[in-house]
């Protein structure tokens, strides 16, 4: 089960058991730039309306990417991170 802890509106930590991930937010409402894992810190990559597309590891090297159905629901192409898709 994963668990989040909020600051305001944004999520600022992501908890899986054990494992607490900070997530580096900005001041606008779900605006995210990093987020510690189980492979270190990663970046987000987002879209026009900032949905997240992709995290990315510090070299640049993508370490998971999303794509999205009409109805918005996601799916992950990649999963090599073992974590659940940042929440949009």
């Amino acid at each position: 089960m994963t668990q989040f802890l909020y600051g305001g509106n944004n999520i600022v930590q992501e908890a899986r058991g054990g494992t607490i991930n900070p997530i580096l937010v900005g001041l606008d409402s779900d605006e995210r730039f990093a987020r510690n894992d189980v492979t270190g810190r990663t970046y987000f990559l987002t879209d026009l309306i900032n949905s997240t597309i992709a995290l990315t590891d510090s070299t640049g090297a993508l370490k998971r990417q999303y794509s999205y159905d009409p109805y918005g629901n996601v799916t992950a192409s990649d999963t090599t991170t073992g974590l659940d898709c940042p929440r949009d």
